[in-house]
C-alpha cells in the first residue's frame, strides 16, 4: 500500500509545476480563464479538481497529468 497518492503531494506538485512554468496563481488563472482564488483552492484541495481541469492545468504548466500523481 505504499503507492497511495497523498493529497498533500499532489498539492505540492501542482504548485511546483506552476512555479517552474513561471506562472503566478494570477497568470495561471488568466491562462485557464478562472480566478486566482480558484487556482489557490485547487492547489489547496486537489480533490476538487476535475480531470478536464487537471489536463488544462498540466498543459498550461508544460507537464503531463501523471506528473501530479507520481
Amino acid at each position: 500500500m505504499e503507492n497511495l497518492i497523498n493529497k498533500q503531494d499532489v498539492s505540492r506538485r501542482m504548485k511546483m509545476a506552476r512555479i517552474k512554468a513561471g506562472h503566478t496563481q494570477k497568470t495561471l488563472a488568466e491562462a485557464l480563464d478562472v480566478t486566482s482564488t480558484t487556482v489557490y483552492l485547487w492547489e489547496k484541495d486537489p480533490e476538487s479538481v476535475t480531470l478536464a481541469r487537471f489536463k488544462q492545468y498540466a498543459k498550461a504548466c508544460g507537464v503531463s497529468v501523471s506528473y501530479f500523481f507520481t
